[in-house]
């Protein structure tokens, strides 16, 4: 502590005793120090402080420090300041708020997600206290969601605040679904070309698409006894980690383009047995649509502006754009056969207020000519009919196929 003009200021120390700060400030029942700034310390008893009635409260500026009582009647929190509870302590320290007050996460069951609370300062993100209201359709620990079972419920996140001041609150609605009608098909075209590449080992056939490198390692697993799974998995990957593709994604997509997130996404084949890794695919015969996640801290679109989403593959050393399919819910569909390394880029543009163009249109008899309007198909509306296989990281559909030599 020290004491300069007048002004007391403590910055930390443990007390004790009851009006700890009226005896440290030598109160006298005449005589008062113009300030006493309380920046830290730990105040461990209930009335610390003088009496309500006391004019030494007049003088108490806090801006930091624990407290076992929630009395600051006629004290002064620093403004940007306000107390916060803490396993039944009061804590004074820097106020903030919650950059976004609403948030949907749609999930599949048995995924993952992250809660992803920023505030205006998250030094103080300590105090967040989040409550789930139906644990049947999902869990939450230590900012983790897991999925249970499809349907709804909402996790409500709040700054533990000990008084009025903080009135904080973020409202997070989840969305659990199974999985995708008809996945079942998508499982059952990998595992028969699994199966057949399987075959093919055995009997000796050359495989298309597969290294001498890769078929041998399926060789060993088959005379091991391997049961083999093939598994569709992604992984948010950094740019730093695939400097090449990464370049090549920003050739293509130019200035313009931004890039949300990177993935890697493999067709993996595991000894289920070992839980050991044997090969990737990197190709297969037929394409499949693939569901990707975008990240939810993307920047918010400026007024007057429209985002196009694009999903850029790069394999074999070439980028290429992908018709995509933006869902509406935060993810991006695309079809492919190939597997590598994906980019979902975007660009903001300009919106246009062009009109959609008109024709006449003679027609016979009596009726009279009537003007119709032909809309303009909007870029990236493409009708798939196949079943999406929703990845998120390290999540995939699962075949088990037993080969027996």
């Amino acid at each position: 502590d020290s004491v300069d003009k007048g002004i007391l200021e403590i910055n930390g120390g443990t007390f004790k005793g009851e009006y700890a700060v009226q005896d440290n400030t030598a109160y006298t029942g005449s005589t008062t120090i113009a300030d006493v700034n309380i920046r830290g310390g730990d105040f461990q008893s209930t009335i610390s402080f003088a009496p309500e009635d006391d004019p030494l409260r007049d003088n108490l500026k806090i801006s930091g420090g624990k407290f076992t009582t929630n009395d600051f009647v006629g004290m002064t929190i620093i403004d940007g300041y306000t107390v916060y509870n803490e396993d039944g302590k009061y804590i004074v320290d820097k106020e903030a708020h919650f950059t976004k007050p609403t948030e949907t996460i749609t999930m599949l069951v048995g995924d993952t997600a992250n809660l992803d609370l920023t505030l205006t300062d998250n030094s103080v993100s300590k105090y967040i206290g989040s409550v789930l209201f139906n644990d049947e359709i999902a869990k939450l620990e230590n900012g983790v969601i897991t999925a249970l079972k499809a349907g709804q419920t909402v996790i409500i996140s709040t700054l533990n605040g000990a008084n009025e001041k903080v009135t904080n609150i973020v409202v997070c609605e989840i969305k659990v679904v199974e999985n995708e009608e008809g996945s079942e098909e998508q499982d059952a075209l990998i595992g028969e070309e699994v199966e057949s590449i399987i075959k093919d080992i055995i009997e000796g056939n050359e495989v298309e698409n597969l290294t001498e490198e890769q078929v041998g390692a399926i060789r060993e697993a088959i005379n091991s006894g391997a049961v083999i799974e093939a598994e569709v998995k992604s992984a948010e990957v950094e740019e730093e980690d695939i400097e090449e593709d990464s370049q090549k994604v920003k050739e293509l997509i130019g200035e313009e383009g931004k890039v949300a997130v990177y993935y890697n996404i493999d067709v993996v084949l595991t000894d289920s047995n070992t839980d050991t890794e044997v090969t990737k695919l990197t190709n297969l015969s037929d394409k499949i649509t693939v569901t990707i996640k975008l990240p939810a801290n993307l920047p918010e679109v400026k007024e007057g502006y429209t985002r196009t989403f694009t999903v850029v593959k790069v394999h074999g050393g070439e980028a290429e754009e992908l018709e995509t399919i933006d869902n509406g819910d935060g993810t991006l569909s695309f079809e492919t056969s190939e597997f590598s390394t994906y980019a979902a880029t975007y660009v903001d543009e300009p919106k246009t207020t062009e009109e959609e163009p008109t024709k006449e249109v003679t027609t016979t008899g009596t009726e009279e000519k009537k003007e119709t309007k032909t809309s303009n198909p909007k870029t990236g509306d493409v009708l798939l009919v196949a079943v999406s296989i929703i990845l998120v990281a390290g999540v995939g559909l699962v075949v088990t196929k037993k080969i027996r030599k």
